[in-house]
């Protein structure tokens, strides 16, 4: 879990699994804390430790104990968008375990939303244009792994899942026309969310 006064003055927090992650995300990219939550299994305590302060937004792709353990500690008028729940991806929907502390978001007028990416892709262009002009500024880094060929497509998958990668996973096409290059973006929805 990490904390970066980012340039929209926004109070961000975010998982990682390994040290080395930990140390990138506090050395690279600016956060003023972060932990392994594999090391620190009390979340509660960890977030009183490195969110004293509580939380204004919290980017959920976790759910879970996470999520939780975060709604223990939101601030008045707080913000969560959700874009995933990986903690219970494999485990039938009469298994899960939800947040029990749903709570916390009526007295403290938290606004969660579930968001997917292709209901903004209207707006995907506006979106490059911004984070071309943070990139160039060095407002914004990004990391990277590529995995060179088709045959490389089982590591470069896994590699998701087990934490051995850093940033993004590409695998590269030598020799190809990067087909996503040439797409246009497209969405046959008309209700795009604000």
């Amino acid at each position: 879990m990490g904390k970066n006064k980012f340039y929209l003055s926004l109070l961000f927090n975010y998982c990682y699994t390994a040290t080395e992650l930990v140390e990138l995300l506090k050395e690279e990219f600016g956060y003023d804390e972060a932990f392994n939550y594999h090391k620190e299994t009390d979340f509660d305590a960890a977030l009183t430790k490195y969110c004293p302060n509580g939380i204004d937004i919290y980017f959920d792709n976790v759910g879970g104990k996470m999520l939780e353990a975060v709604l223990n500690h939101v601030n008045q008028y707080a913000r969560i968008p959700l874009c995933g729940m990986i903690s219970v991806y494999n485990t039938v929907w009469t298994e899960r375990k939800g947040a029990r502390n749903l709570l916390n978001m009526v007295g403290k007028e938290v606004t969660m939303k579930g968001f997917l990416v292709g209901s903004y892709l209207n707006r995907f262009g506006d979106f490059v244009k911004e984070m071309e002009g943070y990139l160039k500024e060095g407002k914004v880094n990004s990391k990277r792994k590529v995995y060179n060929g088709i045959e490389s497509f089982q590591e470069c998958f896994a590699s998701i899942f087990t934490s051995s990668n850093i940033g993004k996973v590409v695998i590269q096409m030598t020799g190809n026309k990067a087909i996503w290059q040439e797409a246009e973006i497209t969405s046959p929805r008309t209700n795009y969310p604000d």
